[in-house]
């Protein structure tokens, strides 16, 4: 009996479709997740942001009463 090594086309074949299946099912979940994350990073740069903005009206209000106060 003859020894095979090397692989045939249609194993090789066989084998670029299923990994081309694979890449199809995970690449559209990766491309998912960097939205999201991508999501989550700009929502949590708002926080400081509003934060400032509270602090910024909040230093506004009392330098006005200062002043009309003086």
């Amino acid at each position: 009996m003859k020894r095979q090594k090397a692989l045939s086309l249609l194993q090789l074949l066989i084998e670029v479709v299923i990994t081309l299946f694979v890449a199809g099912i995970v690449v559209p979940g990766l491309l998912r997740s960097d939205v999201a994350t991508k999501e989550a990073l700009a929502g949590g740069s708002l926080h400081p942001i509003n934060v400032a903005g509270v602090v910024l009206s909040y230093t506004n209000q009392n330098v006005e009463f200062a002043i009309l106060g003086a």
